[in-house]
């Protein structure tokens, strides 16, 4: 069988071209580890890094450290992954922050970093903890023991004892004119002057009369509302039902029971009319104003009650209080308390500086 020379060095170079970028793409990934220092004293600190090399894109996976990872080596930190680009490498570093309390050499095993699912070995690495060296051949350098000395006294280390006494004192004066005016409560007498209140009548007509002088009947609905509202209140006080909350009808039932039907049915008229103002957009005719208002007005007049005498003088009466109320009297208690405490414990805070000063 004859082999065509062309075709097997055309095999063999294509051969040759796949194990070159076989072992080339291998060799693009790069695993290392390092230690900042390799010998520390016990509780010192230092940084133990993994770094990988690999093109963009691909998948690392650090080994994760914790204290079991090493006994007697504490992993104080985990760090962030520090990731550097450059063109289409990037280099990554995981770091870890670590002591130890222990003096020994400790062997930080080969760990595996993945990358794309590959495992690369990392190299071992040592570190010696040491203790802090002691000198005990020249223990005469050191001095022993000194001898007890009596300090010098200031001035001002009897400033707190001068102090409590006179504070103390002022205190004490304090709670007893405090406590002299919680005992002698004595009574207050106060005279007071009352006014009677005017009769209903007197009340409606001064009311009317301003009514009078301030209103234009320009604004017919607020006219005949205050009007009505006057005599509300005036039938309220001077028969004794409730006609502010009553309706027309109402109050005209109410009124046939005790008053003169003439004048009620003036009345009536006045408030209906007086309703459709308000509620229906009535407008009076002239003059109809001044008729309803004089007709409110002969209404009060004649059912006023009449008075004996003109209006009654003042009333005095003598009010007897009995001194401060409960509730300055409970507030006046607690003040003396906290007080008296205050002086006990500025007493004793002098006494204890007595003592030490003595003893």
């Amino acid at each position: 069988m004859k082999f065509k020379f062309p075709h097997i060095y055309l095999l063999l170079f294509t051969l040759c071209i796949w194990i070159g970028s076989t072992s080339s793409s291998m060799a693009q990934v790069v695993v290392s580890n390092s230690i900042d220092s390799l010998q520390l004293l016990i509780g010192e600190q230092t940084k133990l890094h993994f770094k990988v090399t690999a093109p963009k894109g691909k998948k690392v996976i650090f080994p994760v450290l914790n204290d079991s990872t090493v006994k007697g080596l504490e992993i104080l930190e985990t760090y962030p992954i520090d990731t550097n680009k450059v063109a289409d490498q990037w280099t990554l570093t995981q770091s870890y922050l670590v002591t130890s309390f222990d003096s020994a050499v400790y062997i930080i095993p080969s760990l595996p970093i993945k990358v794309d699912g590959v495992d690369y070995a990392t190299n071992p690495l040592a570190l010696k903890v040491i203790t802090v060296p002691v000198d005990t051949t020249q223990y005469d350098a050191f001095y022993g023991p000194a001898d007890v000395h009596n300090m010098p006294h200031e001035w001002t280390d009897y400033l707190i004892m001068i102090l409590c006494f006179p504070v103390a004192l002022i205190l004490i004066g304090l709670v007893i004119y405090l406590l002299t005016r919680y005992t002698k409560n004595k009574p207050i007498i106060r005279i007071i002057k009352k006014t009677p209140p005017l009769p209903p009548y007197d009340v409606a007509m001064e009311q009317i009369k301003a009514l009078k002088k301030e209103s234009t009947t320009e604004d017919t609905k607020r006219y005949y509302t205050e009007l009505i509202d006057i005599l509300r209140t005036y039938l309220q006080k001077r028969f004794g039902f409730d006609a502010p909350e009553m309706t027309t009808a109402e109050i005209i039932s109410e009124l046939q029971r005790i008053e003169d039907p003439i004048e009620i049915n003036h009345l009536k008229s006045l408030l209906e009319t007086a309703d459709l103002v308000k509620f229906a957009k009535y407008a009076t005719q002239i003059n109809e104003d001044d008729r309803n208002l004089m007709t409110a007005v002969t209404f009060i007049d004649s059912t006023k009650v009449e008075t004996a005498g003109e209006a009654q003088a003042a009333i005095i009466e003598e009010v007897v209080v009995t001194g401060r109320s409960a509730k300055r009297q409970r507030w006046l208690l607690v003040v003396i308390i906290a007080l008296s405490l205050v002086a006990v414990a500025t007493i004793g805070v002098g006494i204890s500086e007595v003592i030490d000063l003595l003893f």
